[in-house]
């Protein structure tokens, strides 16, 4: 009964903002979802700095339900459904189909389970940030913005791990449905490529069935290049924008890299002949602010409620790394390198080859129709893409530890994270073509051509997507797995077990 009470409260709230967003605001129906969870979530990042979280929450909640009465009622919904149904049916569909996905979820991987979920079940239990009275948060510099959007959320379906997989889940959805406010002429064809390009990017690499931030990330950052795009016109676009740019920051350590890219494309993209250098400059350097302010107060606040944040394991501290690179030998450097390189030129990392091969095609052909931004954004995409392998590198050798670092970790799972802003690259110019041509002819067979190559990317996340986890199974074994573990250390719980077996 909680469970649905409190999402109906909580669709009310988000429906508010939205409402509001779209009537108030002009924006677009489809970035105002984005704008709303990601504004309150980054709403609820500072409130926890302050240690204000649940005064946070009512005002947020009681102005949501307010806007709610004030615009929801007054716009035109049946107009827009009209114009937007086969989109809508698309979204509806997939998000349907999330839905199913995660019911009964469990955690499927141990860095949820050690990390991301202890944080969100301790600001549950807490409603406030953790700090120095808390004993499970291990990576104590990584900034918790997933964690305060489930928080929020929880409030209202309370706390399991299935809601907050769902919560989260939700958040990556609102994100990566900005793509569609691309489709300017409401074209089917852009339509059935964006709607792929979210299902795809629902389950790449990480998936909904953990609470890894990978893909949420960037994902971030394509709602924000979204709200660029599509809102250029909007004398609101920089407030617009704030939110993304403090969550982005806010996700990760990393995050600062991708709130550059966000910061490059709200200064230079898209191309408009009358905007002066200067003005360029000037947006380049307060989206900046914005961000790094963001970190620094975030640092701030990890150096006051811990006694050694920056010493932590994955802190972005010159202390850490230099310890961890002082330690490397020439023969450590040189391994890492080779097996950095090797790793990056393998054809088992399908996903990040054919995500360029995808983005060249659709450049080439948008060549045609759009020169110069063609050139911007190809230029835009492979020099952040120049800038992400070499921090990747940097990663290796300085930030993890040992012998660690010679097997490259993870690599699959955070190239993914950029080859996620190539597909959205694509995507962005397929929209150029898909409002040039109006007849189908070339617009839909580069429509082809790009649903071929997502699905042939999409090879190494195929199984999970038609293929439901056995999520019953999964946490018997767990938990099986926890008893043996107490039973080693408790002889008399071993023997419990074994008489109540016997008895059954």
């Amino acid at each position: 009964m909680r469970l649905i009470a409190g999402c109906i409260i909580l669709c009310i709230i988000l429906l508010g903002y939205i409402s509001w967003l779209y009537g108030s605001f002009k924006v677009n129906i489809y970035l105002a979802p984005a704008i709303a969870v990601t504004g309150i979530t980054a709403a609820l990042f500072f409130s926890g700095l302050l240690n204000v979280m649940t005064a946070a929450f009512f005002c947020i909640s009681g102005l949501g339900i307010f806007l709610f009465i004030r615009y929801f009622f007054g716009i035109r919904w049946h107009e827009i459904l009209k114009e937007e149904y086969f989109s809508f049916l698309i979204l509806a569909l997939i998000f349907g189909y999330v839905i199913y996905y995660l019911k009964g979820a469990v955690y499927g991987d141990g860095d949820t389970m050690t990390h991301w979920a202890l944080i969100a079940r301790e600001m549950c239990e807490t409603n406030r940030l953790p700090n120095f009275t808390t004993q499970v948060v291990t990576y104590q510099s990584y900034p918790p913005a997933t964690a305060c959007w489930i928080w929020f959320a929880a409030r209202f379906t309370g706390f399991s791990e299935a809601k907050s997989l769902l919560a989260q889940a939700g958040w990556l959805f609102s994100l990566v449905i900005s793509s569609f406010a691309l489709n300017r002429n409401h074209r089917k064809v852009f339509s059935l490529a964006a709607g792929l390009l979210v299902l795809f990017l629902m389950f790449f690499e990480v998936g909904i069935d953990n609470l890894r931030v990978d893909i949420i990330l960037p994902a971030a950052f394509l709602a924000g290049a979204s709200v660029c795009f599509a809102e250029h016109e909007n004398k609101n676009l920089p407030l617009l924008l704030v939110p993304f740019l403090i969550v982005v920051t806010a996700i990760k350590n990393s995050g600062i890299l991708f709130a550059a890219y966000l910061a490059v494309v709200y200064a230079f993209l898209p191309v408009k002949e009358t905007t002066r250098l200067f003005t360029r400059l000037q947006r380049l350097l307060l989206a900046l602010a914005v961000s790094g302010g963001t970190i620094y107060l975030w640092k701030k606040h990890t150096d006051m409620v811990y006694k050694n944040a920056g010493d932590t394991r994955h802190a972005v501290s010159v202390s850490a790394m230099k310890h961890i690179f002082g330690d490397r030998t020439a023969d450590d450097i040189r391994e890492i390198l080779t097996m950095f390189l090797k790793r990056w030129f393998s054809l088992n990392e399908s996903a990040e080859w054919v995500g360029f091969l995808i983005f060249i095609i659709v450049l080439l052909a948008a060549f045609t129709v759009a020169k110069k931004t063609a050139v911007l954004t190809g230029a835009g995409v492979f020099a952040g893409y120049a800038c992400y392998k070499v921090l990747l590198l940097a990663m290796y050798l300085v930030n993890l530890p040992g012998e660690e670092a010679k097997r490259i970790p993870a690599y699959t799972r955070y190239q993914g994270t950029y080859t996620v802003i190539v597909l959205f690259a694509a995507l962005y110019l397929f929209s150029l073509l898909a409002e040039k041509y109006r007849g189908l002819s070339a617009a839909a067979a580069a429509g082809a051509v790009i649903l071929a190559f997502v699905l042939s990317a999409a090879s190494s996340s195929f199984t999970r997507i038609v293929v439901r986890p056995d999520y019953e199974s999964a946490g018997c074994h767990r938990k099986l797995a926890a008893l043996v573990t107490i039973s080693r250390k408790s002889g008399w719980l071993l023997r419990i077990i074994r008489r109540a077996s016997r008895e059954s």
